[in-house]
């Protein structure tokens, strides 16, 4: 069985429980992404900073709840796209 096989066909298909997983799973991964970024900001003089964790984390749930509205509302698989 492969991974595509193991996941729902759409993500209005997934479970609550599932859904809490996949968006506990993001922040947590997207959270040190954020202080990672900002990190490497300041090395690079580039002038993107996040004030701690916090609002790293913060960061984490707005990228993360957008993304899946985001996949709420995209193509459904089998549709065709012009």
């Amino acid at each position: 069985m492969t991974l595509t096989a193991a996941l729902p066909s759409s993500i209005d298909a997934i479970a609550i429980s599932a859904l809490f997983d996949v968006l506990v799973t993001g922040i947590v991964q997207d959270t040190p992404i954020w202080l990672l970024a900002s990190w490497l900001s300041g090395k690079t003089q580039a002038g993107f900073h996040v004030d701690g964790f916090l609002a790293a984390l913060l960061g984490g749930v707005i990228v993360r709840a957008t993304v899946l509205f985001l996949l709420a509302l995209g193509p459904r698989p089998g549709e065709r796209t012009p």
